[in-house]
């Protein structure tokens, strides 16, 4: 009786606790690597969000800038010495500044937007007759990050 107990132990299918604890062992691997690269994509789209939201922000005012008579007080050269580095961000070395806007321009958001203007070539300090270099800069995460663009303006 007893040999046929005992065979009948050994022909039950299933499997033994070492392949259980094997499996989900391998199983806790990848669900742990999943979640590593869901925490990257997170990371990633928030900051492509805000460089999106920037560029939106520097393509609005360029597009105004664009827009607007030559003459128009918005578009004065109001500090000279910065146009040999239209790209600063200095604060009292720009022309224009927008503090704390939001994503539509508003009061009350994370973003700086400055605009930079110059009557002369930044390359060359060459006048620029009839025609201004423009950039708009947007900052965010205390000018930590920022995005610009470029333009020149034709009398």
């Amino acid at each position: 009786m007893r040999g046929k107990n005992t065979r009948i132990l050994y022909e039950q299918k299933g499997f033994t606790i070492l392949e259980v604890l094997i499996a989900i062992s391998i199983l806790t691997v990848g669900l742990l690597a999943v979640a590593s690269m869901q925490v990257s994509a997170i990371r990633g789209n928030h900051l492509s969000s805000n460089v999106t939201c920037a560029l939106a922000l520097a393509e609005d005012k360029m597009e105004y800038l664009l827009g607007i008579d030559y003459n128009d007080a918005s578009l004065q050269d109001i500090i000279p010495g910065n146009n040999a580095n239209l790209d600063t961000t200095t604060t009292g070395s720009v022309d224009y500044e927008e503090l704390n806007i939001d994503e539509t321009g508003s009061p009350g958001g994370r973003y700086r937007r400055i605009t930079n203007i110059a009557n002369h070539n930044p390359a060359t300090n060459d006048p620029i007759i009839n025609n201004k270099a423009i950039t708009v800069i947007v900052t965010w995460n205390q000018n930590k990050q920022k995005v610009s663009i470029s333009s020149i303006k034709r009398l």
